[in-house]
């Protein structure tokens, strides 16, 4: 039952009497077409077709983009002359640049660390054993992140970084009591001396270190993009937790044995150089504890309320090192024009800025399907050379530049990732919103403009936006019930020629293969002005032909 062709749908009987078939043909034009633009996509200052590749979930990005980058070269050396596939935004250098931002901070924080141990330590054997501590407790956290699928991003890698002072607590416990028993006492066995050593502080170790990696759990159970984005952490600071409590009761004791020896003195010069400062502030803080509790309660009060007066937010602000604009122009703005005016802020930013920008691309209204922006709205992303010295500076003399010379649209700074994650967090693409609910779009208005007065003076505020909700154009056909029942009408035939005769509904398919075609019945001439709307006809159960003015309120 399937059509394989136009002549099959020519060929359709639609009604049959007195021996005679009526086919779609003998009363409509059938032929292919194409289905109303919602969007488009312009670059340079000329339309393009743009796709997007979606990442499935739990995947690697920088495997998945590599890939892709494959498969690109193998489908450019098939396609036509002139053809040619060409990436427009590619997240690997940002993720690159992410990771090595965290490899660096956590490189470093062992290096700083390992200078803090030898400083305190002042002795090479111990030093060596605690800072060995270190890489094997992160290589346990690999093993686990390994074995549950987590890969080595900004957020698990920050995990690391934040526990690397904490990795070495347990090792630091057990080598100094084992140093200071040696030392106690040399002519005891050396290897009941340690193992009495590790004894000791296993208990209060293991308790202290599980403590600390108890309190990052909660995190674990957040949910949404929360959960996506602090689960990896706090699942990285338990394992290297976990890894550093294993390596303290098991490596530890081993290494101490074998490298650790009594030695003359328990205490070095910079220690001692501390306690000669430290000592006498601790006596005089004894002798008067009660105005020492007072000053520290009074200082507690003091940075409690400059803590309650800082600004707050979910997580700091990204440098992609990009620049995104949305675009907004008067809602009912048509497609063609938004297009042209997309063309023509590419040329400005291309002719004005040619040693920073090497690319502009415009993603204008909306695709077939996942968007629901209108065609006054678009997205700007600018490709930027790699030489460029003060993207800040750059940004902001942009800003001024567009909004003096385009000053019919508004240009709202982004960036690609930092707007999809604003969206997702506040259903809108800001940093921060405020949402009005109420039935009346005309009071919705004025509060709106009401509440951005107010806004407007607030300090740190750089841009604010209302969501225009009035202004685009539509026709409103509503059924007159009475003028219905007085001609025998349904309202489902009236919504059917609505749907299907002016909203251009398929009300089937043509497959092809994997490909389908929707089939439209348009009624010509039916959407050119409000006049023609009102002019169309409807066939009544006594066979009057009705206008639908007569039977709806059109306006």
């Amino acid at each position: 039952g399937l059509y394989n062709t136009l002549e099959d749908i020519r060929n359709t009987v639609i009604k049959f009497e007195a021996g005679q078939s009526v086919t779609i043909q003998d009363v409509a034009i059938v032929e292919a077409g194409s289905a109303p633009r919602f969007g488009a996509v312009s670059r340079d200052g000329s339309e393009a077709v743009m796709g997007m590749v979606l990442q499935r979930t739990a995947t690697n990005a920088a495997q998945v983009v590599e890939l892709i980058k494959e498969k690109i070269d193998t489908v450019n050396s098939a396609l036509p002359k002139g053809v040619t596939i060409e990436t427009v935004y590619d997240r690997t250098e940002i993720t690159h640049k992410a990771v090595n931002t965290m490899t660096s901070a956590l490189l470093s924080g062992v290096v700083l660390v390992a200078i803090v141990l030898f400083l305190f330590l002042f002795e090479l054997r111990s030093a060596f054993i605690v800072i060995i501590s270190l890489p094997l407790s992160l290589l346990v956290a690999f093993l686990l992140m390994d074995y549950y699928n987590i890969s080595a991003n900004l957020m698990s890698l920050s995990g690391l970084a934040i526990a690397v002072g904490m990795i070495v607590d347990g090792t630091i416990v057990i080598v100094e009591n084992s140093f200071r028993k040696l030392h106690d006492e040399p002519n005891a066995p050396r290897l009941q001396v340690i193992a009495d050593s590790a004894k000791e502080v296993a208990t209060p170790v293991t308790f202290a270190v599980l403590i600390i990696a108890a309190v990052f759990i909660p995190l674990l159970s957040l949910d949404g993009l929360a959960g996506k984005l602090y689960s990896p952490m706090a699942l990285n600071i338990v394992f290297v937790m976990l890894g550093s409590l294993l390596v303290a009761l098991t490596l530890v004791p081993v290494l101490t044995y074998l490298l650790l020896k009594p030695s003359k003195s328990k205490e070095n010069s910079f220690m001692r150089g501390i306690k000669k400062v430290y000592t006498p502030l601790l006596m005089s803080a004894l002798e008067h504890s009660k105005s020492f509790l007072i000053l520290v309660s009074v200082i507690f009060v003091g940075l409690a309320y400059v803590l309650s007066q800082q600004g707050r937010e979910f997580m700091p602000e990204l440098n992609e090192e990009s620049i995104m604009y949305r675009v907004i122009s008067i809602p009912g703005t048509g497609l063609e024009q938004s297009t042209q005016t997309a063309s023509e802020i590419e040329k400005h930013i291309l002719k004005n800025y040619p040693n920073e920008v090497t690319s502009v691309l415009s993603m204008i209204g909306r695709s077939e399907k996942g968007e629901t922006a209108q065609a006054n709205y678009m997205e700007v992303l600018l490709t930027l050379k790699e030489d460029i010295k003060n993207l800040e500076d750059l940004t902001q003399k942009m800003n001024k530049d567009l909004k003096h010379t385009f000053e019919y649209v508004q240009f709202i700074p982004t960036q690609p990732i930092a707007m999809r994650i604003e969206e997702l967090l506040e259903g809108v693409k800001a940093e921060l919103a405020v949402k009005i609910y109420g039935d009346d779009q005309k009071v919705l208005d004025s509060i709106a403009k009401s509440i951005q007065a107010k806004l407007k003076d607030v300090d740190g505020l750089e841009e604010m936006e209302v969501e225009v909700q009035l202004g685009q154009a539509q026709i409103k056909i509503e059924p007159n019930y009475l003028a219905l029942a007085r001609y025998g009408i349904n309202v489902d035939e009236v919504m059917s020629v609505i749907r299907n005769g002016i909203g251009e509904e398929a009300v089937s398919e043509k497959i092809e293969g994997i490909r389908r075609f929707g089939i439209v019945p348009k009624i010509k001439g039916a959407k050119e002005d409000i006049e023609s709307v009102k002019a169309l006809t409807i066939r009544a159960n006594n066979g009057v032909l009705v206008s639908l003015e007569q039977i709806c309120n059109i306006s």
